[in-house]
């Protein structure tokens, strides 16, 4: 059976939780800069490729039965001062926030990906998602837009777990009372390991060794970022994308296996260098999220639980790329992910770095390497979009899609980082991924400029 069965070893967990919990330390700082930035910074948008077979009424009936099962997806902020949240009642197909836009261009499923991914969501209000329905030229694309306090990349595989497990079910979209409160259970047991954690001599130690690693190191000079309020707070944003083709992908792929690295230690490599090449910082630090999860039953829940932590490199002190990525790239991300459980506010706290209400301290650069969710019919495809502001002055997205694909998208403030900088930026970063390519050994970490 599939480990995500939840009705086949449910009993254990089948007493209904309470529909208080704790708020994680990262949820209370995001809902810190959800006050502070503009209120779609933290919005999550995916769009759905669906079976076009499947009608309407069966789609929210399915996503219904979702909510209903996924109880972060109905959770709300209920006092941030004492840092709890609530979980509501699920609601009926009917009163799901949904807009059935039907027939209509490509262009007006691109409209409600914009619309959907600048709601100015109120974080004690919920649900904390909205969808729409559109059928672009005989297709069917699912459009949701879900605010991060709840929804983490690693939700993205429960959620369309759920959803195709209900669009194939054989009656109504019914969700079982027993998994319900199997996995509130789940969800509070897991809130609860992480608030018991963050108060833990062995967090508090974690985190000054981390905190150790990043003293003395600045942010990317990056345009104007390095003075706290450069860009007044303007965090509008630009995406790039680039799709390389099945021969660049085998050899990338070949690349890092020849080297002994994952993808996401390879990437980091390139990345950190491509950065110290472009700005001659010699320490580039960059955020990178994290898998924070504390127990094995939240792996088939929807949530946040994810750590954004900061990782330093110095990429000029390595005689090659090779060198740089093997020995010092691909060991600083063991440092960190053995620390993957620290929360940022616990770092924040032990560095007091210089703050600003619009922008992460300590990191303006941020890696995210993830495996696209594997989609059961009638789910096709999911991907996931920008929504037009940018999180952090720079933003290096890496997807592996099902089939072999790969995706590379480079985000940026324009006010923090302009045009001309990204675009420059961007070309460094695919000349250091042809060079670790072509003579990853022979070829010296390139000089800044």
């Amino acid at each position: 059976m599939s480990i995500w069965s939840e009705e086949e070893w449910a009993e254990p967990w089948a007493e209904p939780a309470a529909p208080a919990l704790p708020l994680t330390a990262s949820q209370k700082g995001l809902w810190v800069t959800h006050r502070l930035g503009p209120r779609q910074l933290h919005n999550i948008v995916v769009t759905v490729a669906l079976d076009p077979a499947i009608g309407t009424p069966r789609i929210t009936a399915a996503l219904a039965a979702v909510l209903a099962v996924q109880p972060a997806l109905r959770m709300r902020v209920g006092d941030p001062l004492t840092g709890t949240g609530l979980i509501e009642e699920p609601l009926a197909p009917a009163d799901l926030p949904f807009e059935d836009i039907g027939r209509c261009g490509a262009a007006e499923t691109r409209a409600a990906v914009a619309r959907l991914g600048a709601h100015p969501f109120d974080l004690a209000r919920g649900p904390l998602l909205r969808f729409a329905h559109t059928r672009p030229d005989g297709r069917s694309v699912l459009v949701m837009a879900v605010h991060h306090l709840v929804f983490d990349g690693f939700s993205l595989q429960p959620f369309v777990d759920d959803l195709a497990g209900f669009l194939n079910a054989p009656g109504p979209a019914v969700p079982g009372d027993r998994l319900r409160a199997a996995r509130e259970a789940r969800l509070l047991g897991e809130h609860s390991a992480q608030a018991a954690a963050e108060g833990s001599a062995a967090t508090a130690r974690r985190a000054a060794e981390l905190a150790g690693s990043v003293a003395g190191t600045a942010p990317a000079s990056l345009g104007g970022a390095t003075a706290p309020a450069a860009d007044g707070g303007d965090r509008a944003a630009r995406r790039l994308r680039w799709e390389p083709d099945p021969a660049a992908r085998a050899a990338i792929r070949s690349a890092h296996r020849a080297l002994g690295l994952t993808g996401y230690e390879f990437f980091t490599a390139v990345y950190a260098t491509a950065l110290h090449a472009h700005t001659g910082d010699p320490a580039v630090v960059l955020g990178s999220p994290f898998l924070a999860r504390h127990t094995f039953g939240a792996l088939g829940l929807c949530g946040f639980f994810v750590n954004t932590l900061p990782l330093v490199l110095r990429p000029g002190a390595a005689p090659s790329f090779a060198r740089f990525a093997t020995e010092q790239a691909a060991p600083a991300v063991t440092f960190v992910r053995d620390r993957a459980k620290v929360p940022l506010p616990h770092l924040l706290s032990l560095l007091r770095p210089e703050r600003a209400a619009h922008r992460t301290p300590l990191f303006n650069c941020v890696l995210a390497v993830q495996d696209a969710p594997v989609c059961t019919a009638p789910v096709r495809s999911v991907r996931v979009h920008g929504n037009d502001t940018a999180e952090y002055d720079l933003w290096l997205g890496i997807t592996d899609t099902p089939g072999g694909g790969l995706a590379l998208e480079l985000e940026h403030a324009t006010a923090a980082v302009p045009v001309p900088e990204a675009d420059a930026l961007w070309a460094a970063f695919r000349e250091v991924l042809r060079t670790a390519l072509d003579r990853p050994a022979a070829a010296r970490t390139p000089a800044p400029g």
